[in-house]
């Protein structure tokens, strides 16, 4: 399957608010939030498969509501989400990165050198991630 993925405004991931949610992603538009989503392309229109934001504070980035939609998981999606997210950090000159993970996400940080540092305070199985780059 034939994807891009490409800097997006908030608006364009919005619908996934209430699928995402079902999961425990919570996906919302928070001040200086910047937005990734997947595409594929079906009858000539850009359709979004999948989601993530990073807000900059200072030389620190949290990754937010990555989501990519049931049909399109294992097909490499999270990964090239988390690869522009990654991207964007390193051009900006961030230092540190942090992560609320679900039990479904938490596999793939703790592969890409990130390390448990607790529990998110609202909810004992979102784990908190935390990445010196």
């Amino acid at each position: 399957m034939d994807y891009t993925i490409r800097q997006t405004k908030f608006a364009t991931i919005a619908p996934f608010k209430t699928k995402a949610g079902r999961e425990r992603v919570i996906i919302f538009n928070p001040v200086g939030a910047v937005w990734f989503a997947a595409f594929i392309t079906e009858q000539s229109k850009s359709i979004p498969i999948g989601c993530a934001c990073c807000v900059i504070k200072g030389q620190e980035a949290l990754f937010r509501g990555i989501y990519v939609e049931m049909p399109y998981r294992r097909q490499g999606i999270f990964r090239a989400l988390f690869t522009e997210q990654l991207k964007y950090c390193l051009a900006h000159g961030i230092k540190e990165l942090t992560a609320n993970c679900t039990p479904l996400s938490l596999p793939e940080f703790l592969a890409k050198g990130f390390t448990k540092v607790g529990n998110y305070k609202k909810s004992q199985t979102i784990t908190v991630v935390r990445r010196v780059i």
